[in-house]
């Protein structure tokens, strides 16, 4: 806003200053006009003058020009003729050419023609061409008060608009800021602020849609944490009132605490690393396959009844972060277990720009596709875990600018990570 008041005031004073000097430029191009006329008599005298003195035309022809006209040489001046009765008041040397000059009550205009034989000083009457260009210069200098207050009318106009605009704005901001509802109206505003608007509202719904995602997570979560803590009370409650007189009722409550315990910690673990959002891992250069097998190896414990195998199609050697790397992976891995039937093979896919996971399993269709990367969504709810796996995996994925597909089929999964 202040930006935009600035360019207002900087674009009216060079509107008003070029109008000046357009209209000072005007009033010399008139002025010239009027004193080239004056001028004319001028060299038409002079003529005569020239005429006169060669003996050719008759002296008492300047009895009918109002001029005076004075020979000046070599310090001593001579009347030649004194229509305007002005050679007593009149200092030759203070006349100059082409000047107006007051002579007692009297406006004359002097003009100075130099010859061989010294210099003709003619001296003819200026009231009128003063006058003239004395309503010159008042005429343009109305003109350009009128264009200046007009174009200053439509300035204030303009910013009265400008600036009301903005103060609606501020109010329907503040508004959004307090009810969370609504967008900046975009209408009656100029090209570039509408498109500064318009911007700001789909910044506004993005952001309408993290809050509202947020809830959703937050009730998600809530719902999550709420169940084990019921249990670890639960079963806290129990040891307090019997578990110490009987030991079976102890012990079976303990391994349930712990059990619960530990699925809690998972799903604060999980929770933690979907909050964080840094990107600071180092790049390593890394052989997907050796990096894959060794993390096999590392999970063939885990994971006893499976046989993981690894096709490495394509030698792939990348630089890439190495831990955001191995969690991706292991979320498709653990994934993959979980979702398909107990003692079927799973494998990995390695290729020049991606990383694939396959196991066998039931359809994905379309419209679950992307529903499977959203927090707490699963598609069997009697399975173990919290939903929260593939989101990670997908936050992971937007951190580090990769890409995240699905390829399904009756009977196969793949869960592809694209490299960038």
């Amino acid at each position: 806003m202040y930006s935009k008041s600035k360019n207002i005031f900087f674009i009216t004073l060079v509107s008003i200053l070029s109008s000046l000097i357009v209209v000072m430029i005007a009033y010399l191009f008139v002025r010239n006009i009027v004193i080239g006329t004056a001028k004319k008599n001028v060299l038409m005298i002079s003529k005569e003058i020239r005429l006169i003195r060669d003996n050719r035309i008759d002296p008492r022809i300047l009895n009918k020009i109002p001029v005076s006209l004075f020979w000046l040489k070599g310090g001593t001046s001579r009347v030649l003729h004194d229509a305007l009765d002005i050679a007593e008041q009149l200092d030759l040397s203070r006349v100059k050419n082409n000047e107006f000059m007051q002579v007692d009550s009297e406006m004359i205009f002097t003009s100075i023609v130099e010859t061989p034989e010294g210099k003709l000083i003619i001296a003819q009457p200026g009231e009128k061409i003063a006058i003239i260009l004395q309503k010159t210069s008042q005429a343009f200098f109305l003109v350009w008060v009128v264009s200046t207050g007009i174009m200053l009318i439509f300035v204030f106009i303009y910013y009265r608009r400008t600036t009301g605009s903005f103060r609606e704005l501020i109010e329907k901001a503040e508004e959004i800021s307090r009810k969370l509802e609504g967008y900046l109206p975009a209408e009656g505003l100029d090209r570039d602020t509408a498109r500064f608007i318009s911007a700001l509202n789909k910044m506004i719904e993005r952001l309408r849609a993290n809050l509202e995602e947020e809830k959703r997570f937050a009730s998600y979560a809530a719902h999550e944490l709420k169940t084990p803590l019921a249990n670890i009370i639960g079963y806290t409650n129990m040891l307090l009132r019997w578990g110490l007189q009987n030991e079976e009722v102890a012990r079976k409550s303990l391994i349930t605490i712990s059990k619960t315990a530990e699925k809690l910690n998972s799903l604060v673990t999980k929770l933690l690393m979907l909050s964080s959002s840094g990107t600071d891992d180092k790049l390593e250069k890394i052989d997907l396959c050796d990096l894959i097998s060794s993390i096999i190896e590392e999970c063939r414990d885990i994971y006893p009844s499976r046989n993981i195998r690894i096709d490495c199609e394509e030698k792939s050697v990348m630089r890439l972060p190495k831990e955001p790397l191995e969690a991706v992976f292991k979320i498709f891995l653990d994934n993959a277990v979980k979702h398909s039937p107990p003692n079927v093979d799973i494998t990995v896919i390695v290729k020049k720009d991606r990383l694939g996971v396959s196991n066998p399993g039931p359809k994905i269709v379309e419209e679950y596709k992307q529903k499977i990367f959203e927090p707490f969504f699963r598609l069997n709810f009697e399975s173990e875990g919290h939903g929260l796996g593939l989101t990670i995996a997908k936050n992971i994925a937007l951190k580090y600018s990769w890409q995240l597909e699905v390829e399904s089929e009756e009977g196969v999964n793949i869960f592809w990570l694209i490299f960038r």
